[in-house]
């Protein structure tokens, strides 16, 4: 996939990508990066010699054409300069095109909540699981609050037992580990 618009320094993305934390994150900057590098396309400028310019235009783009909201867009410029800093690091570049550009507003007051199913329509969607699997993941989830990448990625080593208290180990988002607590309905379903 990457390569469509990249001509110079054959490698760099990849590399640049390699260096990245989480597979998602690597998913989601490289489509964010891919959009700037056809931008870039059409506007007649290679990538690495993209200025600051180049970089508004793209912002301009995003909110004014394409109607991203605030934290995909702070998301897509902080994808480029992500891109920029590891050219800095490997000095295929001198400066980052993103350093000054400004980003949308996307902290509090400017956060639409994630909407959430009402609490008995919930519970009908546990009792309308298929099977043990499914309930579990559904109780899992309504019940502790993970992500559904946490969620599948727990198994018999991460649930521990101190004393009366029984907890998971989850890994989050970004690599944070936590502790949570076993709320009684879980381990209902882990006992079936």
């Amino acid at each position: 996939r990457v390569g469509r618009w990249w001509a110079p320094a054959p490698g760099l993305v990849e590399a640049w990508l390699a260096s990245l934390g989480s597979r998602n994150t690597r998913a989601a900057y490289l489509a964010d990066f891919e959009q700037f590098g056809e931008h870039c396309k059409l506007s007649g400028v290679e990538v690495l010699n993209a200025r600051r310019f180049d970089v508004d235009s793209f912002r301009l783009r995003l909110v004014e054409l394409l109607g991203r909201k605030p934290s995909s867009v702070t998301r897509a410029i902080s994808a480029c300069s992500s891109f920029y800093e590891y050219c800095i690091d490997v000095e295929a570049l001198e400066v980052n095109p993103t350093r000054r550009v400004k980003r949308p507003r996307s902290g509090e007051g400017h956060v639409t909540e994630t909407p959430g199913l009402p609490w008995a329509d919930v519970l009908r969607l546990i009792d309308a699981s298929r099977n043990i699997d499914e309930r579990a993941l559904l109780v899992v989830l309504a019940y502790m609050g993970l992500r559904v990448s946490e969620a599948l990625s727990l198994d018999v080593e991460s649930v521990r037992v101190e004393g009366e208290h029984s907890f998971i180990t989850v890994t989050g988002k970004g690599g944070t580990v936590d502790r949570c607590p076993l709320v009684a309905e879980v381990l209902e379903v882990f006992a079936a």
